[in-house]
């Protein structure tokens, strides 16, 4: 799923899950689209990882990885015939760059854009 995708549900805080219903600080029921793997920080319901921590992915009130993205000023746009670019917070139609939080967080390294490039 491109950054958030527009979804302003996804940067707003939210009681519940808004898959599972999950309260904050609750465990995701099995089975659902919004949880993080604790292991591999892709979507648990794709992955087989062993050692997945459910306390670790417990729903904390916003979309998983807006808070991190927010904090390190990540934000990306759609641009026309492009696709995500990186910006900044202040450009229109600017999102949390969650698809560079999700590259930094399996490769350890902040060259999503600049490694597409080489």
């Amino acid at each position: 799923m491109p950054a958030d995708s527009g979804d302003p549900q996804m940067a707003q805080e939210l009681p519940d899950c808004p898959d599972c219903g999950a309260c904050v600080e609750e465990h995701h029921r099995p089975g659902c689209d919004v949880e993080r793997c604790s292991v591999c920080k892709g979507q648990r319901l794709g992955c087989d990882c062993e050692g997945h921590d459910p306390k670790a992915s417990a729903w904390q009130g916003s979309w998983p990885g807006i808070a991190e993205c927010l904090a390190r000023g990540w934000f990306s746009v759609m641009v026309s015939g492009q696709g995500w670019a990186p910006c900044d917070a202040s450009t229109p139609g600017a999102t949390p760059d969650l698809n560079r939080l999700s590259y930094f967080e399996q490769t350890g390294r902040d060259g999503m854009y600049t490694d597409q490039l080489g």
